[in-house]
């Protein structure tokens, strides 16, 4: 565990056994307060791979709490329903591809812009807590 560290960090993707790799991807967590971030960078590489999600045996949950960050090119395509904590599209060419499925995201809704999101299925964002009243005489 890296407590101090004050470097810079980079996620470049390359290429693959016998064809394109994929992005790079680099997962970050803090301890306090706790943050996680996943950075995902293709380096303008438009011939990459996308990065599928799920992953096969990956708990359910493990990233609902994340926030996505896509640079450079990356394609995040779903093979399935996926939860993450947030999403952020850096650049014109970073797509998501929900590819028939959901993707639930765990903060409120805000504007993807500049990437795109492509394919069909639902983006479903938290939504405001309504509140309780509770009324005492």
């Amino acid at each position: 565990v890296l407590t101090e560290f004050t470097g810079n960090i980079q996620a470049i993707g390359g290429i693959g056994y016998g064809g394109n790799g994929g992005p790079g991807t680099v997962y970050l967590k803090t301890v306090t307060p706790v943050s996680e971030t996943v950075l995902i960078n293709n380096e303008m590489s438009a011939t990459a791979a996308p990065v599928q999600v799920p992953q096969l045996f990956a708990p359910e949950d493990e990233v609902a709490n994340a926030s996505f960050v896509l640079d450079n090119s990356v394609t995040l395509q779903l093979i399935g329903d996926y939860s993450i904590g947030d999403l952020w599209l850096s650049s014109p060419l970073s797509i998501v591809d929900l590819n028939g499925n959901t993707l639930r995201i765990n903060s409120f809704e805000h504007d993807l812009l500049p990437g795109s999101v492509t394919g069909e299925g639902k983006i479903i964002w938290r939504r405001p807590s309504q509140g309780t009243v509770i009324k005492l005489r």
